[in-house]
């Protein structure tokens, strides 16, 4: 498959969540309904296409009734755990190496837009986007879209 600007802008996917699920970045949207305890989402390898070309940036949606766990592409870290009725906006900020280096802020699933408060989290301390230099979280406040 060839990566185009087209195929990763846009769309969406619906998945039940009953076993754990590698991320394939096709689609701008990924909704899940996790109903299985102890499942995890697989970051896709963040040293090719399209993540090292300009992306990704994409929303992790749980609409089940269980937590699950988003964790890098060698499945070494948890780097958010997204619960019931929360989303994820997803952020790679480091593609030196297949894990990469991921930023992913949680809020509440919403209807009607607005403004939501929002929790930063990201694999490093520190690091990427959202966070100071101490590597405390912050809280902000972000204009979404109704889902």
């Amino acid at each position: 498959m060839t990566w185009t600007r087209a195929i990763f802008m846009g769309g969406s996917k619906r998945i039940n969540m009953t076993t754990n699920v590698n991320a394939v970045i096709a689609w701008r949207v990924l909704v899940l309904n996790c109903t299985v305890i102890g499942k995890k989402l697989i970051l896709p390898s963040a040293n090719v296409p399209p993540v090292n070309t300009g992306g990704p940036c994409f929303y992790i949606l749980n609409i089940g009734n269980q937590s699950f766990t988003v964790r890098d592409n060698g499945d070494n870290t948890t780097i958010a755990t997204i619960l019931p009725g929360k989303f994820g906006l997803c952020v790679c900020y480091n593609n030196d190496d297949a894990n990469g280096g991921w930023f992913i802020e949680t809020s509440d699933i919403r209807g009607g837009g607005g403004y939501h408060t929002t929790t930063a989290t990201g694999t490093t301390p520190g690091s990427g986007p959202g966070t100071n230099t101490g590597g405390t979280s912050i809280t902000q406040s972000i204009m979404f879209p109704p889902f």
